[in-house]
């Protein structure tokens, strides 16, 4: 004759650990995904000001002569450079605001006469962008222009930062290192200009010396 047994109610201790296993996993995948998105949208965002400074140094280009573009910029360190946008802080407490630090150290500042230069157009508060910190310590805290020999012209680039690596440049054409020197001709399947210590540096044409 057959008995049955009848099963206490309850789970045993394996079959809890099974489903809090199984619950940290869907949690540290949602985590994931929820993260990834945020990171999407920042970038999303970044590029979007990317474009704007884009739209607007390029009017700026048909009012002034590319020298006086380029002497409107800073010029210490031995290279020409500017932050595009106005909101930015002094991050470092030399009474200056900036939007490039590297190691603590602030190498591109807010310049005012280069602001004025683009005056004719309404400059975007970089207030609320999203910085983006490398793994070697650089922090950017906006785009910035620069003025540098791409295929052998003198040009200036504007340079911005996306979160993790190899992201897609969408603000186009980009600019390539090409050793020591900087060239228009991308290598095969290049998405952005530099993708290294977990971000994706997109370096982009702006004008040249005609």
């Amino acid at each position: 004759m057959l008995t049955f047994t009848k099963r206490k109610d309850g789970f045993t201790v394996v079959e809890l650990l099974v489903v809090i296993a199984v619950i940290g996993i869907l949690a540290t995948i949602t985590i994931i995904g929820y993260s990834g998105f945020q990171r999407q949208a920042r970038n999303a965002s970044r590029i979007d000001y990317a474009q704007q400074f884009v739209d607007i140094v390029k009017i700026a280009a048909t009012e002034n002569k590319f020298n006086d573009i380029v002497a409107a910029m800073d010029h210490a360190d031995g290279w020409d450079k500017a932050c595009l946008g106005t909101g930015y802080s002094d991050r470092t407490g030399d009474g200056r605001a900036d939007c490039a630090v590297f190691d603590g150290a602030s190498y591109i500042s807010d310049t005012p006469t280069f602001n004025t230069l683009l005056s004719g157009t309404a400059l975007p508060s970089m207030a609320k962008y999203s910085p983006v910190t490398s793994t070697d310590g650089d922090v950017t805290y906006g785009p910035y222009v620069y003025s540098v020999a791409v295929d052998g012209t003198q040009s200036i680039v504007m340079e911005y930062v996306l979160e993790g690596l190899n992201q897609t440049c969408m603000v186009k054409p980009l600019v390539y290192p090409s050793g020591s020197l900087y060239t228009l001709t991308p290598p095969a399947n290049a998405k952005s200009s530099v993708s290294a210590y977990g971000v994706t540096e997109c370096w982009v044409m702006l004008i040249k010396d005609s």
